[in-house]
């Protein structure tokens, strides 16, 4: 019985085959690394973060109309700081930027009609306002990137 393929027929196949092999292999690997590795965004991916966030002013709780747009970093009038899609920059997630977006004016300097340095009904001292994120306390809002679950609590006293 006659071989149907030659020997030298079934070398070339493996060489060939093996190179088409190794290069569609070089393709998915570089592919694959540009999508997970996209040097112009923080995330890889969209995500969808949520920050419990409360507010008090003298010992008073406040409450802000924080749904003013979908942007990024944005409010559902729920007490919840969202942030829904690519992060592209850090920046555009620091919790600033959420007051920013929210029309909500807090600062580190002032906390609605209250100004570093005015005084609470209760105390004598000098009221300040302190942003504590997990507990640990914070004074620029600049500073604090918002992430998924993070408590933030904004305090003026």
């Amino acid at each position: 019985m006659a071989a149907i393929f030659s020997k030298q027929w079934m070398q070339n196949a493996m060489i060939y085959g093996g190179i088409t092999i190794f290069i569609l292999l070089i393709i998915f690997g570089v592919t694959s690394g540009i999508k997970k590795t996209n040097s112009s965004s923080v995330t890889t991916e969209e995500v969808h973060w949520h920050a419990p966030i409360s507010y008090e002013a003298c010992g008073q709780e406040v409450d802000f109309d924080d749904e003013k747009g979908h942007t990024l970093i944005h409010g559902h009038n729920d007490d919840l700081v969202h942030v829904e899609g690519v992060v592209m920059d850090e920046e555009d997630v620091t919790l600033a930027s959420y007051f920013k977006n929210s029309g909500i004016d807090i600062t580190s300097e002032n906390f609605e009609d209250y100004q570093n340095g005015d005084l609470c009904n209760f105390s004598a001292e000098p009221g300040m306002v302190t942003f504590y994120i997990n507990g640990e306390p914070f004074t620029d809002p600049n500073d604090i990137i918002v992430a998924d679950k993070q408590e933030v609590r904004v305090v003026f006293e």
